[in-house]
């Protein structure tokens, strides 16, 4: 915990000295080119322009040592999270396509083991033999699953549960 604390002093301490007050009236502020629009107050210590994210770029907001690197959706768009080859990512979809497409919270962590999944845990700690659930289309858990240390063990594909004797090193043939 003191560990933590710290790290989230020095990074808070060194954005204070990066980006100085008043920094921003010593910037000369460039005139950029957009496939979209422009928007004030991005960059490095938000002191430049940038360019908002057109439909399908990436989005998000990723603020590290007072450099922002933002990923605003243009108007008319919003940062929705989809899957792309197979992984989630948050890209730029129109409204309407974000309104009929994303599911809610409810329906997508509705199951125990949709609720165990990467997608619905939020978990900061990672201790050594975690795992989450991988489920089934119907949100049931599949026979195998494996924790943060390559044991894979059986389990109840209704409740999740551990089946005693399975877990082993690898594939467990459940």
């Amino acid at each position: 915990m003191l560990s933590l604390l710290t790290i989230a002093s020095f990074l808070s301490l060194t954005s204070a000295i990066i980006c100085p007050e008043n920094y921003c009236d010593l910037v000369t502020v460039l005139k950029i080119e957009c496939k979209g629009s422009v928007l004030r107050h991005g960059g490095f210590c938000d002191c430049n322009q940038i360019c908002a994210r057109i439909e399908g770029e990436t989005c998000g907001i990723l603020v590290f040592m007072g450099v922002n690197e933002t990923g605003i959706c243009d108007t008319g768009l919003v940062c929705s999270l989809v899957v792309v080859d197979g992984v989630e990512e948050h890209r730029c979809t129109k409204v309407v396509e974000a309104q009929t497409t994303r599911q809610p919270v409810e329906e997508t962590c509705g199951t125990p083991c949709r609720r165990k999944s990467v997608h619905c845990a939020i978990s900061m700690i990672v201790f050594e033999g975690q795992w989450f659930a991988n489920c089934d289309a119907e949100g049931n858990f599949l026979p195998e699953q494996c924790d943060n240390t390559d044991h894979c063990f059986c389990v109840n594909t209704t409740t999740g549960a551990v089946l005693e004797g399975t877990k082993v090193i690898g594939n467990a043939n459940c």
